[in-house]
């Protein structure tokens, strides 16, 4: 709880820019991180990879770099957790990419946001026929169902992004009162 990172960081897999891998049932609060965090997979400003949990008041404002999944926040999962009252400033690059979660599977994100510049890698062969996927708050949406509440994203940075990039078949991921907003709105939304 309440841990600051100020670093640069690199590696290959589940690279973060405070905690690498978090294992199940781990809680992580209050915490930040501004960093540069570059590595080949499951790359977040915050946390590289999450297993089950909550993560609750954290911010990153980092730079990101992965070849594969990245998220401001969090690269991939929390697989059946909890985002709760998070906002990343960041800018995020790599074939997955979304401005709090590379890849979720089974999360709910509750009154959220991002401010991120998103670059989406093409998707090197032999998938090259499948495009970057990019979110303004999830890149893709890889399994279960999910809730996105009282979240929103920097319109001016993600116009014409929406929430998630894009999902496996059969999941499901509701909206509620989540959208892109103006920076004021978005300064005044989640005090």
């Amino acid at each position: 709880s309440n841990c600051r990172s100020r670093a640069s960081v690199a590696g290959e897999r589940m690279i973060g820019g405070l905690i690498g891998h978090a294992l199940n049932r781990s809680s992580v609060t209050g915490c930040s991180a501004r960093s540069m965090v570059t590595g080949a997979d499951m790359v977040g400003g915050l946390i590289g990879q999450m297993l089950s949990g909550t993560v609750i008041g954290c911010h990153a404002s980092s730079r990101v770099t992965s070849q594969g999944s990245a998220g401001g926040l969090i690269g991939c999962g929390p697989y059946r957790g909890t985002i709760l009252s998070c906002h990343t400033k960041t800018s995020v690059k790599g074939t997955v990419v979304g401005g709090l979660l590379g890849i979720a599977q089974q999360t709910d994100i509750i009154h959220s946001q991002a401010s991120a510049a998103l670059i989406g890698l093409q998707v090197p062969s032999p998938s090259a026929d499948r495009g970057p996927r990019v979110g303004a708050l999830v890149g893709y949406w890889q399994s279960g169902i999910g809730t996105i509440s009282s979240s929103c994203w920097d319109k001016a940075l993600l116009d014409g992004t929406g929430a998630v990039g894009a999902s496996a078949t059969r999941v499901q991921v509701k909206l509620r009162n989540t959208q892109g907003v103006t920076k004021h709105q978005m300064k005044h939304s989640h005090r």
